[in-house]
C-alpha cells in the first residue's frame, strides 16, 4: 500500500501586513554581508524576512524601519527604497501576465 504524504510546508509571517502564509507564498529578503538588500530563493547566512509580492505588503516595507527589526540591522532609507521598486517593477511585470489584473498596474 503506497501512501502518499505531504510534507507540511512552514508558515512565516509577512512583515507587510503580518498575515501568516506559508513560506512558498511570500517572498524572502535578506541583509547582504557588505549591507544590501537581497531577494533570495534559498536561505544563506542569515536573518531572513519574509512579504507578499502584493504592493501594499512591499511599500509598508519602506515606509516602516520593520526591516530593521526583523533583520537586526539598520538598512538605510535609499535601500529600503530601492528594493522596494525592484520588487514592485517584478510585481507588475507578473501581473502583466495576468488575465483580469487592472490597466493601473500594467
Amino acid at each position: 500500500m503506497s501512501a502518499t504524504r505531504r510534507r507540511a510546508q512552514p508558515i512565516r509571517t509577512c512583515i507587510g501586513c503580518g498575515a501568516r502564509e506559508s513560506q512558498s507564498d511570500l517572498l524572502r529578503l535578506q541583509a547582504g554581508s557588505v549591507g544590501g538588500l537581497a531577494l533570495v530563493a534559498r536561505p544563506i547566512r542569515g536573518r531572513s524576512a519574509y512579504v507578499h509580492d502584493r504592493r501594499p505588503c512591499i511599500e509598508a516595507v519602506v515606509k516602516s524601519r520593520i526591516l530593521r527589526r526583523s533583520l537586526h540591522v539598520d538598512v538605510p532609507r535609499a535601500l529600503r527604497v530601492s528594493a522596494v521598486e525592484r520588487l514592485l517593477e517584478r510585481e507588475i511585470n507578473r501581473s502583466a501576465h495576468l488575465p483580469g489584473v487592472p490597466s493601473v498596474l500594467r
